[in-house]
């Protein structure tokens, strides 16, 4: 459940921010790669420090406060977004947003006993991808009655599912190797 709304939020959000920017926001196509690359730039950032703060406070810890602060952090751009702002807060939207993906794979692969492990979290990962294949058609299809941004808070729902289950019910380092 926890992978299938990570990728859910992950790809939804992927895929509709070009079209979100220019649709909803009146940004002009041609001016917004600073604010992609900014937003990318970021959530590369923000995946390699989630390793360094899993270090010092858990992975557990780091993927739920990750997939949280995104689900907090959408409704600020949906809602509080201007022509001034909207560069400062892809920036830290996408470093929020990357968080929860830099630690995805050893913390997950930490859930499940080893001799398990390859199958169980390859099979989950992958059967989030399920998440994926249908959050670009969700947006889509509440587009045509709403708004991009109505759809951006669904991602941002599946964002803090995707937290709230690791933080109340998958602990960290359960099956850790070098714990033994």
């Amino acid at each position: 459940m926890a992978a299938g709304c990570l990728q859910f939020g992950y790809y939804g959000l992927n895929s509709w921010m070009p079209a979100y920017l220019e649709t909803e926001l009146h940004m002009k196509f041609k001016s917004m790669t600073g604010y992609m690359v900014g937003s990318y730039t970021a959530m590369i950032l923000g995946k390699i420090l989630s390793g360094y703060i899993a270090d010092k406070f858990g992975r557990r810890f780091t993927y739920a406060f990750g997939a949280i602060s995104t689900a907090a952090f959408l409704p600020i751009i949906v809602y509080y977004n201007s022509p001034t702002n909207i560069l400062y807060l892809l920036v830290i939207f996408g470093f929020l947003y990357g968080i929860p993906y830099g630690v995805n794979a050893t913390y997950m692969s930490e859930s499940f006993p080893t001799n398990v492990r390859g199958t169980a979290f390859g099979g989950s990962y992958n059967f989030g991808k399920v998440g994926a294949a249908l959050a670009p058609a969700v947006i889509g299809y509440l587009a045509t009655g709403g708004s991009i941004g109505l759809g951006f808070l669904v991602m941002g729902m599946a964002y803090f599912v995707c937290g709230v289950i690791p933080a109340l019910f998958i602990k960290d380092k359960q099956y850790d190797t070098q714990a033994a």
